[in-house]
């Protein structure tokens, strides 16, 4: 569906993901619920995403849970269920999937489906960033503080320092407000 060198053919991609999704391929199953979510080469169906991703989930992949979680945290196919969303979360964490820890992250932070609780928030953005060489710029987001300069106030910490530290110290200062969870 990228079109890498050749004309992009939206249609006749869907089609054959398709048919790799109804024949139990997680990878197409993936792929034909995103592009049922946003109407690529197919019409828009919500419901039909669900579908594709409740079944991949069922499989135990943690991409299918992932999804199916952010079909639940944004009522995509389904009434919006934040608690039902933090359960697919965290069975995709569970299995390692790095978005998940992330979103689990926000929804701690925030509060949503969950009691707020920064100590939560902070351990599932660790375990986020911790995959990583350095800290990815989607922790930050538009949280991050800025100076005259437009440059961000506080830099991105190490991953080979955050490694060396304790989590209580990760904890404390500039790395805590750089999340906005000050």
């Amino acid at each position: 569906t990228d079109g890498v060198g050749v004309p992009v053919m939206e249609a006749e991609a869907a089609f054959w993901i398709g048919r790799a999704a109804d024949n139990q391929h997680v990878d197409a199953m993936i792929r034909m619920g995103e592009l049922r979510l946003d109407g690529e080469g197919v019409e828009r169906d919500p419901a039909e995403a669900l579908r594709l991703f409740s079944a991949a989930a069922q499989l135990g992949d943690a991409r299918g849970q992932f999804s199916r979680g952010i079909c639940c945290l944004y009522g995509y196919g389904v009434m919006k269920d934040p608690e039902m969303a933090i359960r697919y979360f965290e069975a995709a964490a569970k299995a390692g999937y790095l978005p998940a820890y992330y979103r689990l992250g926000l929804l701690y932070r925030d509060g949503l489906g969950v009691e707020a609780n920064r100590r939560t928030a902070i351990r599932y953005l660790y375990k986020a960033a911790v995959g990583q060489e350095e800290c990815p710029p989607f922790i930050y987001g538009s949280r991050m503080k800025t100076q005259g300069t437009k440059k961000p106030k506080f830099a991105c910490v190490s991953m080979r320092f955050m490694r060396q530290k304790k989590l209580d110290d990760i904890l404390k200062g500039e790395y805590l407000r750089s999340l906005g969870l000050d």
